[in-house]
């Protein structure tokens, strides 16, 4: 099984004010790729890369949880955990939400994470493809 990545969709936000507020946090942060965790926002019907250089966390979905935990609270937003790119785009067609698609976690990092940052962001990741887990849940309950 494959680790996937649980993503972010914020509802209930200005989008374009979260995006500054999370440029505003992590110092050198910019819309585009580069150096540090980078991760794709989908926004207004636009998706881009996002880049914080420096992060303070081993992995992308520790940098913006740690964000997203901090501002969410000060403009009465939500964060729902969503499995798949796609189900990602479709939500983020909405008026007031922003998604954010994290890259996987390779297998190998799992322990040098633990050790460096301790507890795991909730919600990191998933095993296996979320149609998967879907099937067995739904068939279970039969």
């Amino acid at each position: 099984l494959e680790f996937e990545p649980i993503h972010r969709v914020c509802f209930g936000v200005d989008g374009q004010k979260l995006l500054s507020a999370l440029e505003r946090s992590c110092p050198g942060a910019h819309r585009g790729e580069g150096e540090g965790h980078t991760f794709r926002v989908v926004l207004e019907g636009a998706e881009f890369a996002f880049t914080v250089p420096n992060p303070t966390s081993q992995l992308e979905v520790g940098t913006l949880q740690r964000f997203l935990d901090d501002y969410l609270p000060t403009v009465s937003g939500e964060v729902d955990y969503i499995h798949g790119d796609d189900v990602v785009r479709r939500l983020c067609e909405r008026p007031g939400t922003i998604g954010f698609l994290l890259p996987p976690m390779a297998k190998q990092s799992l322990f040098p994470t633990v050790i460096h940052d301790g507890v795991l962001p909730r919600k990191t990741f998933s095993m296996g493809e979320a149609q998967d887990k879907r099937f067995y849940l739904e068939a279970r309950a039969l």
